[in-house]
C-alpha cells in the first residue's frame, strides 16, 4: 500500500496532470541535498533525491531505486574518453553505477538502511513495486520506492526502447494507505511508460475528475 507520493516532471506534463485532477501537493520540489553532494547527482538524480529527502522526513527507511537506463550521459562521457584515449573522469567512473546516486542520498540523510538498485527494461514498475513490498514485509517497516529516468543522449536513442523525458517519482510503501494492485501494474504496457503508471496511481488515489 502507498501512503505518500511525490512527483517531479516537466512543466507541460505537470499542468496536464493537475488539469486531470492530480493534487498540486504531489508536485512538490522536495528538499534539496547539501550542495556538496547534490552537485554530484545527475539531473534526474537531483529531482529524485530531493523528493525522497522530503518523504523520508528524517526516518531511516530502506530504499528501492529503479531506473531503466541510469545516467547514460556519464556512460557516454566515459566511452568517449576511452575512444579518444583520454583519462576517464574519476567522478564519472565512480558515479556511473546504478547504486551510486541512492548511495549519495543515504549519506546526505544519514540513512543506514538497505539500498536495492534495479534496472529493468520490461515490467520495471512491477519489479520495483514487488521488490519494495517484499522488503517491507521482510523488515516490517516502510520502504521508499524511487523511480527516475532522464532523457536518453542522442547517440543512444536509436537503440533505446523509449526516449524518456526526465522524470522522478517517489512512493512511500507501508502496511496501510491506498492499494495499488501488483497484477494490474504487471499488465501495464511498457510503452506507456510513466504516463501509464501515473494513470494507475490516479485510479488508486481517485485523483481523476
Amino acid at each position: 500500500m502507498i501512503t505518500a507520493v511525490a512527483i517531479d516532471i516537466d512543466a507541460e506534463h505537470k499542468a496536464e496532470r493537475i488539469a486531470d485532477g492530480f493534487p498540486e501537493a504531489v508536485f512538490s520540489g522536495g528538499i534539496k541535498l547539501p550542495a556538496m553532494l547534490n552537485r554530484r547527482l545527475s539531473p534526474a538524480g537531483k529531482r529524485a533525491s530531493a523528493l525522497a529527502n522530503e518523504l523520508l522526513n528524517g526516518d531511516g527507511l530502506s530504499i528501492v531505486w529503479c531506473s531503466q537506463y541510469g545516467d547514460l550521459a556519464r556512460t557516454q562521457r566515459l566511452m568517449e574518453s576511452i575512444v579518444n584515449e583520454e583519462p576517464m573522469s574519476p567522478t564519472d567512473f565512480s558515479l556511473s553505477v546504478q547504486n551510486a546516486e541512492p548511495g549519495i542520498l543515504s549519506m546526505a540523510t544519514k540513512n543506514h538502511q538497505h539500498i536495492v538498485a534495479i534496472s529493468a527494461a520490461k515490467n520495471r514498475f512491477y519489479n520495483a513495486l514487488l521488490e519494495g513490498e517484499l522488503l517491507r514485509r521482510e523488515q516490517g517497516a516502510d520502504v521508499l520506492l524511487i523511480m527516475t529516468d532522464q532523457t536518453v543522449p542522442q547517440v543512444y536513442q536509436r537503440v533505446a526502447s523509449a526516449n524518456i523525458a526526465t522524470t522522478a517519482l517517489v512512493l512511500r510503501i507501508s502496511d496501510h494507505g491506498q492499494t495499488l494492485g501488483l497484477e494490474e501494474v504487471k499488465k501495464l504496457d511498457d510503452s506507456a511508460g510513466y504516463d501509464g503508471f501515473l494513470n494507475l496511481l490516479a485510479k488508486a488515489f481517485d485523483w481523476h475528475d
